[in-house]
């Protein structure tokens, strides 16, 4: 019985890393999903505001803002160098570290990283409500340093460059080697946006209802066609599309407050802001997407990689 019992671990083990080896995206995305929920369905599992109630305490905002942190760091990140560990080894590993600091990219995508989300917003927004916010924002340009950097910092630190380790250093590339970059980015977008599901019944990102889901997860996969545009046109930047996700963030936020709290909207828009399915951001998001895809024949920049195993 011992003898057996000895024996079965290095065979579990070895089946195990084979595993992994063999189907890396797949354990990705599997030890992504489980290392986040662990700490986050207990949230939405809660007595939270917007939690299901089925567990008897209530979490502090400490609590709250702790196992939201932890939990992003304890997916993508924790997953993509483990299976990297695993699949590709040591070489591996130093590809993946060296994609986070890859910071030597033409300056024109500085621009694009910094100013991109916050001007498709504005002028998105700004055509859905019917207001000038490029002139509101020059009204009010303090902003740019009370509201947009502050939150652009924090999202960064506590989120961004953890989350895009996973999403666009490991899987991103994988992805595209294997199905091409349209039907990689659909399927990133929409298992990114799945991925924040237990955070919809928090504070953090709720509330959340079937219809509001359906426009997240649809914007979401819009927003990843800028992802991997830029990704591919930065050498596979870590650093980039991190530095691209939290000051989308902040850009969001800072459009957002520009627009008039008494406007009325009438006519084509108002399905749009009072449909209750992101309508003001998915025609934001997905009009600008469309246009990238035209504009690049649906290569969003991308050039296989002959020599990178999948």
């Amino acid at each position: 019985m011992s003898t057996l019992a000895v024996n079965a671990k290095p065979t579990l083990s070895v089946s195990l890393k084979r595993a992994i080896t063999n189907h890396p995206l797949v354990a990705y995305f599997a030890i992504a999903f489980a290392g986040s929920w662990l700490f986050w369905l207990p949230l939405t599992l809660s007595k939270e505001v917007n939690g299901l109630g089925l567990l008897p305490f209530t979490p502090s905002e400490t609590t709250l803002y702790t196992l939201g942190t932890i939990g992003g760091f304890a997916g993508p990140p924790l997953a993509a160098f483990l299976v990297t560990a695993i699949a590709s080894g040591r070489a591996g590993v130093n590809a993946l570290l060296r994609s986070c600091v890859q910071w030597r990219v033409g300056i024109q995508w500085y621009f694009v990283v910094i100013f991109g989300a916050l001007l498709v917003y504005l002028a998105g927004f700004g055509t859905v409500y019917g207001t000038n916010l490029f002139q509101a924002l020059m009204q009010q340009w303090t902003l740019l340093v009370t509201l947009f950097l502050p939150a652009t910092i924090f999202s960064l630190v506590t989120a961004n460059f953890g989350e895009e380790i996973g999403w666009r250093g490991f899987a991103m590339p994988r992805l595209q080697q294997r199905y091409g970059p349209i039907l990689a980015t659909i399927i990133l977008g929409g298992l990114h946006s799945l991925w924040h599901l237990p955070l919809l019944f928090t504070r953090l990102l709720g509330p959340t209802n079937p219809l509001d889901f359906a426009g997240f997860v649809a914007a979401g996969v819009a927003m990843t066609c800028f992802y991997t545009w830029i990704f591919n046109h930065t050498r596979g930047s870590v650093l980039m599309a991190a530095l691209f996700h939290a000051f989308s963030n902040g850009a969001i936020g800072l459009a957002a407050m520009l627009i008039p709290a008494d406007i009325i909207v009438s006519g084509w828009a108002r399905p749009l802001i009072n449909g209750g399915w992101k309508g003001d951001i998915l025609f934001t998001v997905g009009g600008f997407a469309l246009l990238l895809l035209i504009f690049t024949r649906g290569r969003l920049g991308y050039i296989p990689d002959p020599t990178r195993t999948q």
